[in-house]
């Protein structure tokens, strides 16, 4: 009896937290995703990259292509259901349009998601609850420390503007390159063209 071959789109996401803090990777996601395929006899149709968004929601270009391509595929790999989606709604969106499309959807280190099964709908919610909870944790850490800061007039930012530096936490002015800030105030106002400014300036002073 000849087997048949799944054809398999391939999910893979990272925002740029995630990949600062815990070292996840796109490429350590694709080979994960390459070996199981291999495993299980899978035929990767492609793989769908989003790299430094996070699973808020659903409006992210990788995502968007997969499901543009629902008719091409049979199931969707992911290697964890966090890498799909952190939000409950979403998320079961989600698994009605992949269904809708007779596409089956896995996490492949999560052997006990099944959307088909009462229990398996259980634990695909549960873990949808426990990620959508972890990221609100995270937000409200971060919102706080902003806070902090910003009550004690500190720099929530590793950039600056032109002409400002960081110093004990704090903005103060870069006398090394204020002056080029308060050069192109004047000329803008002299010229009455920020563009007539900057067209000076760039050929006054990166010769």
């Amino acid at each position: 009896m000849e087997t048949i071959i799944k054809k398999a789109a391939c999910y893979c996401r990272v925002s740029h937290e995630e990949q600062k803090l815990h070292g996840l990777s796109i490429e350590a996601q694709k080979e994960d995703l390459k070996q199981y395929c291999k495993r299980n006899n899978y035929k990767i149709y492609k793989f769908y990259i989003d790299e430094g968004l996070t699973a808020k929601n659903t409006k992210r270009q990788g995502l968007q292509n997969l499901l543009s391509d629902l008719d091409k595929f049979d199931i969707v790999l992911f290697t964890k259901l966090d890498r799909l989606s952190r939000n409950i709604i979403d998320a079961n969106l989600l698994d009605q349009q992949f269904k809708s499309n007779n596409v089956c959807m896995k996490a492949i280190f999560e052997d006990d998601i099944d959307t088909s099964t009462a229990d398996g709908k259980f634990t695909f919610n549960l873990k949808l609850s426990l990620a959508e909870r972890e990221l609100d944790k995270t937000s409200e850490r971060i919102k706080d420390v902003f806070r902090y800061k910003i009550e004690r007039n500190e720099v929530i930012s590793g950039s600056v503007p032109k002409g400002y530096k960081i110093v004990d936490k704090k903005l103060a002015i870069d006398e090394n390159t204020a002056w080029v800030v308060k050069k192109s105030f004047d000329l803008v106002e002299e010229l009455m063209s920020a563009r007539a400014a900057f067209i000076q300036i760039n050929n006054v002073y990166n010769q």
